[in-house]
C-alpha cells in the first residue's frame, strides 16, 4: 500500500516487487512448512515452555502455519469477494482469535511463576482454544469455493485428520475444582478485578456467598450424610437443619453456619421474581 502511494514510479515499482515477490516467498515457504509441521506434529520446531506448555506451543505453531497457507489461498482464489463472504471471512477470525487466546493463556501462566496450581486451568483452556481453532478452520474447508484444491490443503494440514480433542471430563473437573476452593490460584486468576465480599453489596454477594459456604461445607456433609441414611423424617431445609440439632448432629454453632450459608446464597441467586425465603424453603 505503501509503494502504491509513492511518487517516484521507480522506487515504487522497486518496493511493489520487493513486497510482491516477499509475499511470494512466504506462501511457498508456509506451503512446505505447514505439511511438515502436520506430519511430524511439529516436534523439530524450536519453542519455548516447558514440559506442561511445550505441546501446545507446537499445536499453535502448527495451526498458525495452516492459517496463514489457507487464508492466502482464499485471498488469492477469492480476491475481493473474500470481504462480502463474512461468514468465511469470520471463521478466519474466530481461528486467529482462539490462537490468540490460547498464546495469551500460555503468556499469562509464565507470568505467573510457572504455578503447579495453575496447571488445570492452563490445560482447559489450551485445549477449548485449540481445538475451537481447529473446527474453524475446518468450516473454512468446507465452504471455499474450489472443492479440489479445499481437498487438497485439508489432506496437506490435516493428513491424519483431525489430531486435537477438546478438554475431557477429568480436565473439566479439575479446573473448575480449583473455582470452587479459595485457594491462592483462584486470587491469582481474579487479581485486578474489583472484588469483595460485603453481603449488602451487588458485587460482593456472591464472593460472600461463596466464602460462607465453604466455611459451611464440612457441617453440610453431616447433613447430607444424615439425609442419605434416612435419619430425617422432614424434607424442608430449615426444618432438616432443625432436627439435626434436636438429634445432635450437628450443634448448634455449626446451624448458624449452615442458616448464614442458606441466606447467602440465596441472596446471590435471587431475583425480583421469587422472595430470598423461597430458595431457604427449597434448598
Amino acid at each position: 500500500m505503501e509503494a502504491v502511494t509513492l511518487k517516484d514510479e521507480k522506487l515504487a515499482v522497486e518496493r511493489m516487487d520487493a513486497a510482491v515477490f516477499g509475499h511470494i516467498c512466504f506462501f511457498l515457504g508456509n506451503l512446505a512448512r505447514a505439511p511438515w509441521l502436520a506430519l511430524t506434529n511439529a516436534r523439530f520446531v524450536n519453542i519455548p515452555g516447558d514440559a506442561n506448555t511445550k505441546q501446545y506451543y507446537r499445536q499453535v505453531a502448527r495451526l498458525s502455519a495452516a492459517f496463514a497457507l489457507i487464508a492466502d489461498f482464499a485471498l488469492l482464489s477469492l480476491g475481493g469477494a473474500l470481504k462480502r463472504k463474512e461468514r468465511l471471512s469470520g471463521r478466519f477470525a474466530d481461528m486467529l482469535s482462539n490462537l490468540y487466546l490460547c498464546t495469551a493463556v500460555l503468556k499469562h501462566y509464565q507470568d505467573q511463576g510457572s504455578k503447579e496450581g495453575d496447571l488445570p486451568l492452563l490445560h482447559w483452556a489450551c485445549r477449548n482454544t485449540i481445538h475451537r481453532a481447529q473446527q474453524s478452520l475446518l468450516a473454512v474447508f468446507w465452504n471455499l469455493p474450489n472443492r479440489v484444491v479445499s481437498f487438497v490443503l485439508r489432506a496437506l494440514v490435516f493428513p491424519n485428520g483431525k489430531p486435537f480433542s477438546p478438554p475431557g471430563d477429568t480436565i473439566i473437573q479439575n479446573a473448575a475444582q480449583i473455582l470452587l476452593e479459595d485457594t491462592e490460584t483462584r486470587d491469582r486468576l481474579t487479581r485486578g478485578i474489583y472484588i469483595n465480599a460485603l453481603p449488602d453489596d451487588p458485587t460482593g454477594r456472591i464472593e460472600h456467598a461463596f466464602k460462607a459456604v465453604i466455611q459451611a461445607a464440612p457441617v453440610e456433609s453431616k447433613i447430607q450424610k444424615a439425609r442419605r441414611a434416612g435419619k430425617f423424617s422432614v424434607k424442608r431445609r430449615d426444618e432438616m437443619v432443625d432436627q439435626a440439632v434436636s438429634m445432635q448432629i450437628i450443634d448448634e454453632k455449626e446451624a448458624k453456619l449452615i442458616r448464614a450459608a442458606d441466606e447467602a446464597r440465596a441472596a446471590a441467586i435471587s431475583v425480583d421474581e421469587f422472595p430470598p425465603e423461597f430458595f431457604t424453603a427449597v434448598g
